[in-house]
């Protein structure tokens, strides 16, 4: 039992300190993105992945370590007061018995392959939703990027590339990627502001496959999904060593990359100003960030499914579009705290397109004298679409 102990404390120890390396070296390189010290900022990068990954590796080590000797150290308790009072309480017993059996399952969850459940949702060809492909095109192509692959449209208001990630390995080796477009988010945005939101994302991915902000990207992205999956069975489930360490180790690893984040998300916002024109993408940021919270709070995705025994949901992408001169208190604050939020975190930050630093765009960008039209142009047939959806809602696939 001594020995399972200091194995534990071993894995501790240095899950610990690479994870207080990683956080001091992401700390720096949130300074440094505002500072002339290049060489500095590209050792610090390095050194920054190379913890990450250390850390990464050895935190995964530590969860099956940690869950065997969950086992291991309750076979010995039991053995251990049986030969001191020659039973064993049944109070003992069942919790000695339910911490192992948890944290063994906790460890076939963590570790199993991940659904991503994009197979519900409505399935956009480039024979049935040309114009969502040519714009993925143009855009992949602006920033130098491999276009995705698959675009799966939602019934939120999503507009996001999502890494496919189904196992441990995709997260050092990379994985598909596939393009998610909220149908309640083309009811609002117009064609230019689509246009912004899925050059925001692909300028995410213009630094390469084998990026840091692309292994942070997946790292946090499985560990959400391990920790969702392991909410998924109930309070009483988490009650285990081994759960306890997953949701501390998901919400330590958000932390210790939160400011290399930011520089993601500055960056990315930079290059799709660039792109669409900083007021132009300003106020798409806006709307788009605005919109979405609103929708998020006005129709929760639990609102996206048809509970047993409910009549048949009609058509509620119609209902979308609300007149902003009945608002209520509630919504009006809503909107409020989600433009103050937006503004302050991105908005404001966002240079002048002269002084970003970038190297790998076209110094001209592409003509935007079109008129704007709504994102619901892009699809082939927008009712058909939506009839689509609401066939899926209401016969409970999504």
């Amino acid at each position: 039992m001594l020995f399972v102990l200091k194995l534990n404390l071993v894995f501790l120890g240095l899950v610990s300190v690479s994870g207080v390396v990683c956080f001091l070296l992401d700390r720096l390189l949130l300074y440094l993105y505002e500072q002339p010290y290049r060489l500095i900022n590209e050792i610090s990068g390095y050194l920054y992945l190379l913890f990450l990954k250390s850390y990464t590796v050895v935190y995964f080590i530590s969860i099956p370590i940690l869950g065997v000797s969950v086992v291991i150290m309750s076979v010995l308790s039991i053995s251990y007061v049986l030969s001191i009072t020659g039973e064993l309480s049944f109070v003992i017993l069942a919790i000695l018995t339910w911490l192992s059996l948890n944290g063994l399952l906790t460890l076939t969850v963590v570790f199993k392959k991940k659904s991503t459940n994009d197979d519900h949702f409505i399935t956009a060809t480039p024979a049935t939703e040309p114009e969502l492909y040519k714009l993925s095109a143009e855009l992949s192509r602006y920033f130098k990027v491999a276009p995705v692959k698959i675009i799966k449209i939602t019934p939120g208001a999503e507009v996001i590339i999502k890494d496919d990630i189904a196992t441990l390995d995709n997260v050092f080796y990379g994985c598909s990627k596939v393009m998610r477009v909220g149908l309640s988010a083309l009811q609002f945005l117009t064609a230019n502001e689509l246009k912004a939101m899925f050059a925001r994302q692909y300028a995410f991915y213009m630094d390469g496959e084998k990026s840091t902000g692309l292994y942070i990207r997946r790292l946090n992205s499985y560990l959400k999904s391990a920790t969702d999956s392991v909410l998924s069975y109930g309070f009483l489930f988490m009650l285990n060593p081994v759960a306890l360490f997953l949701l501390l180790g998901q919400a330590i690893t958000l932390y210790l990359t939160h400011g290399f984040n930011q520089i993601l998300e500055l960056k990315a916002d930079e290059r799709a100003a660039t792109l669409c024109g900083l007021n132009r993408y300003k106020n798409a940021v806006i709307k788009y960030n605005v919109e979405t919270h609103l929708h998020e709070n006005i129709i929760p995705n639990d609102s996206f499914r048809r509970q047993p025994g409910q009549p048949m949901l009609e058509n509620i992408y119609s209902y979308m579009k609300p007149d902003y001169s009945l608002q209520t208190n509630e919504i009006r604050k809503i909107i409020k705290r989600s433009y103050e939020e937006t503004s302050k975190s991105r908005v404001n930050r966002l240079k002048t397109p002269i002084k970003l630093r970038l190297k790998r765009l076209p110094e001209t960008a592409p003509d935007q004298t079109e008129e704007d039209k709504p994102a619901l142009s892009y699809l082939a047939n927008w009712r058909k679409t939506e009839d689509e959806m609401m066939e899926l809602i209401n016969s409970g696939s999504i």
